[in-house]
């Protein structure tokens, strides 16, 4: 009875993975991490809040940026952000963003990365202020005790 010779088809088989792995693109989806409150347990009151401790970023239908009802420009976020927390308070201050449901993501996820950066910024200032080392250099809990003095205290709603 003839046999059939099946050799190489093991080797054809993996050339063929290894070609379909290199040619076939793995597209990932553009995420914010953000870590949402958890349910409070209870009812919880509403709260005043002082509005000279609230900075509110709008991003209009044209992906417009203002601040405070004034038109700035995207380089312009991370610094404005770092000056009013310093000025507000560490822990006192509110970032509130009115995002327009036309605007593009693109220009929303640019606005978070400034926000972020303001924050590891002025993060890195206490960091070498407090520990004599920049905030890369920090230990778990020291970035734990920084993350704890400037908490990101970001509030996102729509436009009104």
């Amino acid at each position: 009875m003839p046999e059939l010779n099946t050799t190489s088809t093991a080797d054809i088989s993996f050339m063929l993975l290894i070609f379909f792995l290199v040619t076939s693109s793995m597209d990932s989806d553009k995420v914010l991490r953000r870590q949402m409150p958890p349910l409070p347990q209870e009812e919880v009151p509403a709260q005043e809040v002082d509005m000279s401790k609230v900075i509110t970023i709008a991003i209009g239908d044209d992906d417009s940026l203002r601040i405070d009802q004034q038109s700035v420009s995207l380089m312009d976020v991370q610094q404005r952000v770092e000056a009013f927390i310093a000025k507000a308070g560490h822990d006192e201050h509110i970032v509130k963003l009115d995002i327009s449901p036309n605007a593009s993501y693109d220009t929303y996820f640019q606005l978070q990365n400034s926000i972020v950066l303001a924050y590891r910024n002025l993060r890195d200032e206490r960091a070498k202020k407090e520990y004599g080392h920049s905030l890369s250099k920090c230990s778990t809990k020291e970035l734990q005790a920084l993350a704890k003095y400037y908490p990101q205290r970001i509030a996102e709603g729509g436009p009104q």
